[in-house]
């Protein structure tokens, strides 16, 4: 302690500043994302969440910045930024739904069978099986959608039909006569 009733010269005075902590609890809606083990940051410090989805960074004093979390196919939709932080925050949820994608199923010959909404990570709604008619050479039997239809990635657009086919000439005449 330094008395400053005058003036004071030559006196070196250390000050130590505690980092400051911020916690919260990330909650993901819809999809099949899990809460746990999600790295969110705010600058170059880092968070990884607890099984709960609960969180808790270690920043220094007067940090400054967003809170960016990220996960494949989740938009963040809650702003999280902190100004010039100078006290532990507590409460600081965050919450991330997951984008919603448009896919097609279309037919052989490029028409369109349906249209869906699917969530990142779930498996698309398939149409009943489409068929194709016989052409009088070939009987065709929906054979399954290419590529295969499995949880969503964000990387198809489309599904196109596929048919196997079955010669049906007999004695060099098309099939039925």
């Amino acid at each position: 302690m330094v008395d400053v009733s005058s003036d004071v010269f030559d006196k070196n005075i250390m000050l130590t500043v505690d980092p400051c902590n911020i916690s919260g609890k990330l909650t993901v809606i819809g999809g099949s994302a899990s809460v746990a083990g999600v790295t969110i940051s705010l600058g170059p410090h880092l968070a990884v969440t607890g099984p709960d989805g609960s969180y808790v960074f270690t920043v220094p004093y007067g940090m400054s910045g967003d809170i960016i979390v990220s996960i494949p196919g989740y938009s963040q939709i809650t702003v999280a930024s902190v100004k010039d932080l100078f006290a532990d925050i507590s409460g600081k949820d965050l919450v991330l739904k997951a984008n919603v994608y448009k896919v097609v199923f279309k037919d052989y010959d490029g028409s369109k069978i349906s249209e869906v909404s699917v969530l990142w990570g779930d498996v698309p709604t398939v149409p009943d099986d489409p068929s194709r008619a016989s052409d009088g050479k070939y009987a065709y039997t929906f054979a399954g959608w290419s590529p295969s239809v499995g949880a969503y990635d964000g990387t198809v657009t489309s599904y196109t039909a596929t048919y196997g086919c079955d010669d049906h000439r007999k004695n060099g005449r098309p099939y039925g006569t």
